[in-house]
């Protein structure tokens, strides 16, 4: 017993485990709380020393998206500091999730990382099922106990989630569902790109697999199922035109602008198919959003500031519809917030990011950054990050194709 405790890596167990739980707060008030995974993270900044890591560019980045909140201020009188620390606590995650991810690998712990995520996933999956039976039934949603963050939201032991169908609908150990669809849709294909020839190995994750489908489906989550079949079509190309440079550069274009894609599909969807309040508010919001960013030279050029979205200095209706103190949509929050050039910049840097670290510019690498951008609400995605860090990096040592 003994040595079998002795050959866990407890560090990294307890990284996966901080990684599922985003709505767990270690440090809690009664106003905000701090994730697991951020405090995991600068444990790790500071016991391996990740400052040295610190670039110039990395700096300049953080100081060019400081400019323009300063921006902001001036010419839109609008300064949200909590924003301000969030994004930047973001940034931090991205940075120092980044460099642990790459040491794990470096150190080949990409098995072993697997193989946590693997016991971790089936776990939380076959909750999930649990979760939907219980939300029929009344029955006591026990983890909800790790959902105690007042930061996004606390869940109460009978708390189901609803929406635009009458059953529950799940989200797992998540702040609700769309975040723990998308989260589910990173990792179903992380095992797929590591699946090794093995029959025995094939079959052990054929169940979280298939556990992980059947909980996307009932997350009821329209953007969870968008992303989805981007992977999936992402995963179909790899396999069929992988050899095609034309296609292959016009594909990876539609990819970086995924977010965009998601938005007209939505907004399609959601006035042609679903018409439930829902729906129509989402996707008004958004068309909302995107609207007055382009109503004025100002807002094109800077935007309406960092945090205009959550203050209610505009008329809230639209198409005789409430509009949502959320974007819905990453590219049209920071369109919204910090104005077209900004919004060019960032984009072109973390794309330049992209091609470069990773060898093997996989489709997948690009495809994941864009999945995080497809719904908005920046504040609770830290271990969507995180994940999507892992996906990246996974993807450039499993993914030949694109060499």
């Amino acid at each position: 017993m003994l040595d079998r405790i002795k050959k866990i890596d407890i560090e990294l167990l307890i990284f996966v485990l901080c990684i599922f739980l985003q709505n767990f707060a270690i440090i809690s008030t009664k106003d905000f709380g701090i994730s697991c995974i951020v405090l995991f993270l600068i444990y790790v900044f500071f016991r391996y020393n990740y400052i040295k890591k610190l670039n110039v560019k990395f700096i300049a980045f953080n100081v060019i998206s400081l400019l323009f909140v300063a921006l902001n201020y001036v010419f839109n009188d609008i300064f949200a500091f909590t924003q301000v620390v969030r994004y930047f606590l973001v940034a931090f995650v991205v940075f120092t999730g980044y460099y642990y991810v790459k040491d794990i690998i470096d150190k080949s712990k990409t098995d072993l990382l697997l193989k946590y995520c693997f016991i971790v996933t089936t776990i939380i999956c076959v909750y999930g099922i649990y979760q939907f039976i219980a939300s029929l039934y009344d029955l006591p949603m026990f983890l909800n106990i790790f959902n105690n963050n007042p930061s996004y939201a606390v869940r109460h032991i009978h708390e189901t989630y609803g929406g635009w169908v009458k059953i529950g609908r799940i989200y797992g150990v998540f702040f609700e569902p769309s975040i723990y669809a998308i989260f589910l849709s990173n990792l179903f294909f992380i095992f797929l790109l590591t699946k090794k020839d093995d029959y025995y190995y094939k079959l052990s994750y054929f169940i979280p697999m298939v556990l992980i489908f059947f909980n996307i489906l009932l997350t009821f989550s329209r953007a969870g199922w968008i992303v989805f079949l981007i992977y999936f079509t992402v995963y179909i190309f790899n396999k069929l035109f992988r050899n095609n440079d034309l296609l292959k550069k016009m594909f990876k274009f539609s990819i970086i602008i995924l977010p965009f894609i998601v938005f007209v599909a939505m907004y399609t969807i959601g006035l042609m198919l679903f018409k439930d309040n829902s729906s129509l508010t989402r996707t008004y919001s958004s068309l909302f959003y995107l609207k007055r960013t382009f109503s004025h030279l100002k807002y094109i050029l800077i935007g309406h500031g960092l945090g205009s979205i959550s203050m209610p200095n505009f008329c809230n209706w639209f198409h005789r519809t409430d509009i949502e103190p959320f974007t819905h949509n990453g590219f049209i929050e920071v369109l919204y917030q910090f104005g077209l050039i900004y919004f060019i910049y960032a984009i072109y840097k973390i794309n330049k990011f992209i091609s470069k670290t990773i060898k093997s510019k996989s489709f997948y690498s690009f495809a994941a950054f864009s999945s995080l951008l497809c719904f908005g609400a920046h504040y609770n995605i830290d271990s969507l990050v995180v994940l999507i860090i892992i996906f990246i990096l996974i993807a450039s040592k499993y993914d030949r194709s694109m060499e």
